[in-house]
């Protein structure tokens, strides 16, 4: 369906104008490849039939026409299965196959397929139009019974502009909505991302509007703080204003640069809303248990949708102008109305100009077909925002990255054994069990387990989309289990991803993938721009190829920060992992100096949890009065802004650990914490995974590669926890590196410039110094 806005016009197939609808599309489960061929043979085998009976019978003729409603061409074309010419009549029949047991009730199987009965009344309606078809036009569906093969016709007995008065309604109605949106923005004057610019953000700004030229994606480096979220929406809003784009996707890893973008947003739009946004969550976020809707059965997500649905009236557009379109309001509509609350939010995406949502929605094979669905989005005409952009490589490999057990893959043979599946299924999930009994543990597999590991996906694949599977009788996990395997079979059989095969232990199977770049690549030229923005992208080849592609890289600098950090190296101590707990203690009494010399909460970041809470009891044995507040695990936004917020009324020292939301994501801190301290370099764990990236970057040599591989990833943790810490001018930090590695040439290196250490510390008395400003 494409949408001609200026000339009010829109093309779509006969198919389209017939299963048009705003809410939930029918579910009618699992339609495998044997569904289609089943399908395709019974077309063949009709039209040989007919063509013995009727000689001059056609078969897939093609039936083009317009129709006119409120104004706007409707060019419709599509192809009709077969048309009978005889005694003045003409007949159009489309062929279906159905799981329906036939016959049955004339009203019964008209009401089970209400979108088959449009398509064919769409057919006769163009039909009548037509010269090509002469004499009285009548229409007809013949269902064929996939089980046993039984034969049942049913007649349009409905006038076909009558049938289609609601459905042509609904489709001029959204291209209305459509043409609207574009009225709405053209004269919007949206509000400047910041009261005053500074001069480098006027640069910045001036750079990336012309950068256009130059490049459809570009990165732009800019420091914590700097105003790159205001910066980018800017120049997305005014691209969107000038009709360059006609929708803007912003996309985080985690939901506070969502939340920053939500914000920014509305202090942007002008209070009569004529820009629209909305933040699209997970799908557990919008999940209810509740009398009408329970999302925890996944029937309860399928049965009945379309009819709760219609019944409950939902209108989209209705739900912005009341401004209830939050993950609260949605799932309070839901549980009155019984639809599923992800399916309102869904639906509410095509009435948006602004999409806020998580990497997965474009970048993963499993969820992008949410976005991909929404009625008239065209990737080529939107601008792609990614926020915290140096996450995007490794959040998309992990999306390729997949695991098995012996285990794991029993239990599903026996559940579809159990459940009287196809035997080709459960002797495709039998054989993938056996092979995965035969795994040992080991670091790297053999290029024969990769082909036999294939060969049997392969086999799997197959069996599922060629047998007539009944997934509805198996439970969540399995059917996820059992859907799983489509995918990994693509994945394997891409051959342009760099991946490890291994075993973590006996009958596991692990493939992780390296990198993503490929994939990466493909999506992003579908769309029409994309701005990827962070404040560690550097090295720019490092960065390009992790992302498969070349794009020119805009650095913004910020004067106000080059002297707003005081850097320390503290050599007295060694934080690698053999050596750190014979320096527990000195960790120890560091963090409760600092405590005793600065003004304001301690903010300490470590490699991990384990050493945060074995230094913790350290520092209680050294003062059992000083509070330290310990960055809580797996904890919402909510919960993550509570802590920090009472944490710095309450306690002596924040302990973080480096690379999650809390030394990343929240802002919370600037202006707040004046003493930091980062306990030695996060370097990633050893393991078969890192080993095998080490042997993709050998071409660079043993320190290129340990660079790549190690460096790189835990000094963009810190450079990104220390941007925390001044995010605007007259904002200053003290920081204390506390590893003697930090003070070799291959870390200090990969330090941001305004990182860059003052002094080197070996003994006590010249940290003491160095604090008292003495140094």
């Amino acid at each position: 369906m494409r949408i001609h806005e200026g000339e009010r016009r829109v093309s779509l197939s006969a198919r389209e104008v017939a299963e048009f609808r705003l809410g939930p599309e029918s579910r009618r489960g699992f339609t495998g490849q044997w569904r289609t061929a089943l399908g395709t043979a019974w077309h063949r085998d009709l039209e040989i039939r007919t063509q013995s009976a009727v000689p001059d019978a056609r078969f897939e003729v093609v039936i083009a026409g317009v129709l006119r409603r409120r104004n706007w061409t409707l060019e419709i074309n599509g192809r009709i299965d077969q048309i009978i010419e005889k005694n003045g009549v003409t007949l159009l029949r489309e062929v279906k196959t159905t799981s329906l047991p036939l016959p049955m009730a004339e009203e019964d199987l008209a009401n089970a397929y209400p979108e088959y009965r449009r398509q064919i009344a769409v057919y006769c309606l163009l039909a009548g139009f037509s010269s090509a078809f002469t004499g009285e036009i009548r229409g007809e569906l013949l269902f064929v019974s996939i089980g046993d093969g039984v034969m049942q016709t049913l007649p349009l007995r409905d006038d076909p502009a009558k049938l289609l008065e609601t459905q042509l309604e609904r489709i001029t109605a959204f291209c209305e909505e459509q043409s609207r949106r574009r009225e709405r923005l053209s004269p919007t004057e949206f509000k400047p991302a910041f009261a005053v610019f500074r001069p480098e953000q006027i640069k910045l700004q001036r750079e990336l509007a012309e950068s256009v030229t130059i490049s459809p994606v570009r990165l732009l480096e800019a420091p914590t703080g700097f105003g790159k979220t205001g910066i980018a929406l800017q120049h997305a809003l005014e691209r969107l204003r000038d009709g360059t784009c006609d929708r803007i996707i912003y996309l985080t890893g985690k939901s506070t640069g969502q939340h920053q973008a939500v914000r920014q947003l509305k202090a942007m739009i002008p209070a009569e809303g004529e820009l629209r946004h909305f933040q699209l969550r997970s799908k557990r976020e919008h999940s209810i248990s509740t009398p009408r809707h329970d999302c925890t059965r996944v029937e309860s997500c399928l049965e009945g949708i379309e009819d709760a649905w219609d019944l409950a009236g939902i209108d989209p557009a209705k739900l912005f102008e009341e401004g209830k379109t939050g993950v609260d309001d949605l799932r309070q509509l839901g549980a009155l109305t019984g639809v599923c609350p992800f399916e309102i939010a869904k639906a509410c995406l095509a009435f948006a100009e602004v999409w806020i949502c998580d990497y997965n929605y474009v970048f993963s094979p499993g969820h992008r077909g949410v976005l991909q669905g929404v009625m008239g989005f065209d990737p080529a005409q939107t601008l792609l925002v990614i926020d915290e952009a140096h996450n995007l490589p490794s959040r998309v490999a992990d999306n390729f990255s997949f695991s098995d057990t012996t285990a794991e893959a029993e239990a599903l043979a026996a559940e579809l054994r159990g459940t009287e599946q196809p035997y080709k299924l459960i002797k495709a999930a039998d054989d993938w069990a056996d092979f995965l009994a035969t795994l040992k543990e080991r670091d790297e597999h053999p290029a024969t387990v990769d082909y036999e590991a294939l060969d049997l996906l392969t086999h799997l694949n197959d069996a599922i989309q060629q047998t007539r599977l009944e997934p509805e009788r198996l439970s969540p996990g399995s059917r996820e289990h059992l859907f799983g395997f489509p995918s990994w079979r693509g994945f394997l059989a891409d051959e342009r991803f760099a991946r490890l095969i291994w075993s973590p232990r006996g009958g596991a199977l692990r493939v992780t993938y390296l990198s993503a770049a490929p994939h990466l690549a493909d999506a992003l030229v579908e769309y029409g721009s994309a701005v990827l923005m962070s404040a560690t992208l550097s090295p720019e080849k490092s960065y390009t190829a992790r992302l498969g592609m070349d794009a020119p890289l805009l650095r913004a600098d910020a004067p106000w920060r080059e002297d707003a950090y005081r850097i320390a190296i503290d050599c007295r101590v060694d934080t690698r992992y053999r050596s750190r707990a014979s320096h527990y203690l000195e960790t120890a009494e560091t963090i409760h100096t600092l405590t005793r010399q600065s003004p304001s909460p301690v903010a300490v970041f470590f490699p991990s949890y384990h050493y945060a809470e074995t230094v913790g009891s350290y520092v209680r044995q050294l003062d059992s009065l000083l509070r330290i507040a310990m960055q809580p695990r797996s904890v919402d936004l909510n919960g993550q802004l509570t802590f920090v917020e009472e944490s710095l009324l309450t306690a002596h020292v924040l302990f973080f650990v480096l690379g999650s939301s809390f030394s990343e994501s929240i802002d919370h801190l600037g202006g707040r914490i004046e003493d930091a301290m980062v306990v030695g370099p996060a370097l990633p764990e050893v393991n078969p995974v890192q080993k095998a990236k080490l042997r993709q970057f050998e071409h660079l040599g043993r320190e290129g590669a340990f660079r790549e591989v190690y460096q790189l990833p835990a000094m963009t943790k810190i450079n990104q926890a220390l941007g925390r810490l001044v995010r605007a001018p007259g904002q200053r930090a003290r920081v204390v590196l506390h590893c003697r590695r930090f003070a070799e040439q291959s870390y200090r290196e990969l330090l941001a410039p305004e990182y860059t250490p003052e002094a080197d510390i070996y003994r006590f008395d010249q940290l003491i110094a160095w604090l008292e400003g003495e140094v």
